[in-house]
């Protein structure tokens, strides 16, 4: 009959502790894996994204303003928000400049600091459209693109700021007599025969 000596029972013992600690110890290394799933984003409700479709005008301004207030709610959805109403200066109405006058009423109570609406942290992204008027004064941010974007009326940045603004390609009309303010670093080239004249970093 084999025997087991002390020593060895008490090695057996603690090999065997060891193992069951390291485990425990990996276990609680590793909680937010098992216990704290991401949960999906609340969906637009569905009638918001029917109206945002409609060919009806008036339609499609209380599709934005319903999702503006929703958005109001529900910080993970105002991008979109504001994405919509930037996709929506690319719809053609026979009134472009007062379609997108009330786009404008739209979006800039979420990009002013000093508007109880303003949501910090949103992209802008106006690239290749034609605007008629664009008033950003004291807007905040995180990016504006205008690259080879077409600015056929006045224009105001006072007091704008963005980590980034990029106007690469944009056109400015030399002929159109109203006045336009850009961010700090960026002006009109100098004036040419045609209409349009590019935008530069200066």
């Amino acid at each position: 009959m084999s025997t087991v000596t002390p020593f060895a029972v008490l090695a057996m013992i603690g090999a065997v502790s060891g193992s069951v600690t390291a485990w425990l110890l990996l276990r609680r290394d590793r909680p937010a894996e098992v216990l704290t799933p991401s949960a999906p984003p609340e969906p637009v409700p569905d009638e918001v994204e029917a109206q945002l479709l409609a060919d009806d005008y008036s339609t499609r301004l209380a599709a934005l303003d319903s999702f503006a207030e929703y958005a109001d709610g529900h910080p993970d959805r105002r991008q979109q928000c504001v994405d919509e109403i930037l996709e929506e200066f690319e719809y053609e109405w026979p009134d472009q400049p007062a379609w997108q006058a009330e786009l404008w009423r739209r979006l800039l109570p979420h990009l002013r600091t000093g508007s109880p609406r303003f949501w910090p942290g949103m992209d802008l992204d106006f690239d290749d459209l034609v605007l008629y008027a664009v008033d950003l004064r004291g807007c905040e941010v995180r990016k504006a693109s205008f690259a080879g974007t077409y600015f056929a009326g006045p224009v105001d940045f006072t007091g704008a700021t963005a980590a980034a603004f990029d106007f690469t390609g944009a056109q400015v009309r030399t002929d159109a007599d109203v006045v336009r303010t850009w961010p700090p670093g960026w002006a009109p080239g100098e004036p040419e025969p045609p209409p349009w004249v590019e935008l530069r970093e200066t």
